[in-house]
């Protein structure tokens, strides 16, 4: 059995919650591994392997890169 030895969070209200990685994969907010602050880049439909096209909290361009125009922020 494989132990991924990272620890997972995400910032819900101002609290970072442990989740498993399908959770943190998934997750349109702030993510968070091993403590560092690590939000940039894909986000996965739940259980998928399918990258998802939903807004996310971060406006930077990698964040932003697979969302269509009209769910990015102005």
């Amino acid at each position: 059995m494989f132990h991924d030895p990272n620890v997972y969070e995400i910032l819900v209200s101002d609290a970072r919650l442990v989740v498993d990685f399908d959770i943190w994969r998934s997750w349109t907010g702030h993510r968070y591994m091993n403590g560092k602050e690590f939000h940039h880049g894909d986000v996965y439909a739940y259980g998928t392997n399918t990258v998802s096209v939903n807004s996310r909290v971060c406006g930077c361009s990698v964040c932003q890169s697979t969302v269509p125009a009209e769910h990015r922020p102005n």
